[in-house]
Order: structure tokens, then C-alpha cells, then sequence
């Protein structure tokens, strides 16, 4: 009687390797923390919402990343701030923030264009309060209903993570 991986083209040796690339992929996955706002609200120093401009490399170096050093390109950005929910801050300000060279651990960029920005301080420098969720887009207007001045009220924040109980 033949194995039935005998009978494939490869054979066994083919879906070991097939085992073995899978498991690897497995392992180089890095799973992204979960939203927790009101946790990224109570991180940041600063809250606003700004129009955020072109991001400028501003030089390359390393992080450390659960014990292991990674190489980032540094960054810097110039926000007009529209309005400050949170927080002191000049009306045009730098953000600084590190994304990984070559590889994605999940963190995110600020974006472009009006945005809800979650900053701290680091220093005289602002950067991003959580490196997975720095910005987030933001509306400049929301006329209308107790629901849209509610949104309006608290930056914009995104409507999927907001819940709103008896409005």
C-alpha cells in the first residue's frame, strides 16, 4: 500500500517544508494591541485636531522592541492645530514619530489632512501617545443633530469606536 504522500507530486518531503514555511510565517506575526480608547486618552498629554501636513524623513535609528533592537526611520511633521481638546500646545507644531525600516509591527503613520492627533511629550518634543494609534481622521464640521455636536465636541473621533448610549 503507498502513502498517500507518496502519491503527490514532492511527496513528504514537499509538505514538510510546506509545514515548516507556514509556521514560520506563523511566528513572525505580530499581533496589534487592541483600541482601548479611553486608555489612549488618559496617555495623552495633548489632544487636537489638526491639519496635518507632508511627513519629512528627519533621520534613521533604533527602537527596542520586546527585548530586540529594531532599526526605524524618524520622522517629523508640521501640524496646523485647529482646535485643542486636551492639553497646552502652540497653534503650529512638529510631531516626531519612528517607523520601522523593512519590516510592519503595526505601527502607523499620522496621515495627511485633518486628523485627531493623541500626543505626548517626549522632552520639548510632541510625539505620538501609542505608536498603533497616533491620529485618526477627523471631520472640521459636524452641524446638525445632538449626535453629530456630540462627535464634534469630543475631536471627531472616528465613529466606529465611539458608542453613544441614550443620544
Amino acid at each position: 500500500m503507498t502513502s498517500v504522500y507518496d502519491r503527490k507530486p514532492g511527496g513528504r518531503p514537499a509538505l514538510v517544508l510546506a509545514v515548516a514555511i507556514a509556521l514560520q510565517c506563523l511566528s513572525l506575526a505580530i499581533p496589534v494591541p487592541r483600541l482601548r480608547l479611553d486608555e489612549l486618552v488618559v496617555q495623552s498629554e495633548v489632544i487636537a485636531v489638526g491639519d496635518v501636513g507632508a511627513a519629512e524623513r528627519s533621520g534613521l535609528g533604533k527602537i527596542d522592541f520586546g527585548g530586540q533592537e529594531i532599526p526605524v526611520e524618524r520622522f517629523a511633521t508640521r501640524v496646523k492645530v485647529i482646535r485643542l481638546l486636551k492639553g497646552e500646545c502652540a497653534n503650529e507644531i512638529t510631531v516626531s514619530y519612528e517607523l520601522p525600516s523593512g519590516q510592519s509591527i503595526g505601527f502607523r503613520s499620522l496621515g495627511t489632512g485633518s486628523r485627531l492627533l493623541f500626543l505626548r511629550r517626549s522632552g520639548k518634543t510632541l510625539i505620538p501617545a501609542n505608536a498603533y494609534y497616533p491620529a485618526f481622521p477627523a471631520a472640521e464640521e459636524y452641524p446638525g443633530s445632538q449626535k453629530e455636536d456630540t462627535v464634534a465636541k469630543v475631536g471627531s473621533y472616528p465613529k466606529s469606536v465611539i458608542v453613544f448610549e441614550g443620544v
